[in-house]
């Protein structure tokens, strides 16, 4: 270090240490200096944990009374059905016509859906056959059901002294029946040709107690 860098030297050094001055009634301080550059935005940083739930509020108060809604529709055809019942038909005839309903069908492209519901008795007659047959069936205008088939029931018996009125339902699906007034009937006769044969034997239909025969026109897909 030369002469001349060394004099500059105490000479700045003397600077700095005579800017200090005291101030009264306090410690020696420096004067402050201008504001710095503002810093740069720190990271983000991580998110806190949940809340606690606060406690529950009261309850509003209650609302006013709506509007009354439109009445209800139902865009649904009426069903089409029909009852016939009787009170002790008390029928001892072994074959025939045992009870019929008309019954007014009003489209030709829907089914019949019918049911009859009563008691039947059939008793062997001995020394016919090997035993009795009886057969009863639901007829359309006095035709058996041919689509898809006919609605019939039978009952086979060879006991010569069980006087049994049993209750018994017979009920089926008819399709292909035209528009208009049917006659729905339950009929009794004879059994189909058994090998062997069957015997008539002695036949009873509704004693003592209600009969019926119940009609539904219904849409059918087949």
């Amino acid at each position: 270090m030369n002469l001349l860098n060394a004099a500059c030297f105490f000479i700045i050094l003397y600077v700095v240490i005579t800017s200090c001055e005291p101030v009264a009634h306090a410690a020696e301080q420096c004067v402050q200096g201008p504001p710095g550059l503002p810093g740069r935005d720190g990271q983000v940083g991580r998110d806190g944990l949940p809340g606690r739930d606060g406690t529950e509020g009261n309850s509003g108060t209650k609302g006013e009374i709506g509007d009354s809604g439109a009445p209800a529709t139902c865009s649904c055809p009426a069903r089409n059905i029909k009852q016939c019942a009787w009170w002790d038909r008390n029928l001892d005839i072994d074959s025939g016509l045992i009870s019929t309903c008309k019954f007014n069908k009003i489209s030709s492209h829907t089914a019949l859906y019918v049911i009859w519901h009563g008691n039947i008795r059939l008793i062997h007659t001995a020394g016919t056959s090997g035993a009795s047959c009886a057969r009863w069936y639901i007829t359309f205008n006095n035709e058996e059901c041919i689509n898809p088939t006919s609605i019939d029931g039978t009952m086979l018996t060879k006991l010569t002294n069980e006087n049994q009125h049993i209750p018994t339902t017979i009920q089926g699906i008819c399709m292909g029946q035209p528009a208009g007034t049917i006659d729905v009937a339950l009929q009794l006769g004879n059994c189909r040709p058994w090998p062997g044969g069957l015997g008539q034997g002695n036949r009873y239909t509704s004693w003592h107690s209600t009969s019926r025969i119940i009609i539904e026109e219904m849409d059918y897909t087949y």
